[in-house]
């Protein structure tokens, strides 16, 4: 089988030009870039205008995956437990009123491929579940001292008619 040095050029020429993209992006994260939503917003970018070119397509889609990966986790981390991570685009409100938190949408760290509507959305689900887990706890709370109150002037009347 022979191979020839132009079709050792074509191939290289291929990964040169991916390559190249692929060092701007890591350059560009390095330097430029501060936030997660620029990072996907510009991988998307280079993954829209790379369908012509197989290889690069996929390499991005690759890098893009694991960056999509980490907004996933953050969404449900939000969504789940209600708590928030640094960068994300919920940012937390301090109530002066009560002292708690709510979460609010930071548009500065929102990626292009989420709307404002869906980042509301996903806002307001992580701010009803903190209103919830927070109603809980003071539910509980009550209802241990109510408990205890109640089993306390319980044992009172059988103390008191123990004695008379």
């Amino acid at each position: 089988m022979k191979i020839f040095l132009s079709e050792i050029f074509v191939t290289l020429n291929k990964w040169e030009f991916t390559l190249a993209h692929v060092l701007d992006l890591i350059k560009r994260v390095k330097t430029k870039t501060k936030s997660g939503a620029a990072i996907i917003d510009y991988l998307f970018d280079i993954f829209d205008m790379s369908s012509h070119d197989q290889i690069l397509h996929k390499s991005i889609s690759h890098i893009l995956a694991a960056v999509e990966h980490i907004l996933i986790c953050h969404i449900g981390k939000w969504v789940i437990s209600g708590t928030r991570s640094p960068g994300f685009f919920i940012e937390e409100i301090e109530n002066s009123s009560s002292g708690e938190g709510t979460g609010s949408v930071n548009v500065n760290n929102l990626p292009n491929r989420i709307d404002d509507v869906l980042a509301e959305k996903i806002c307001f689900v992580g701010n009803s579940l903190r209103i919830l887990k927070f109603q809980s706890e003071i539910n509980a709370e009550e209802l241990r001292n109510y408990s205890s109150k109640r089993d306390f002037e319980r044992n009172m009347g059988i103390f008191d008619q123990a004695i008379i």
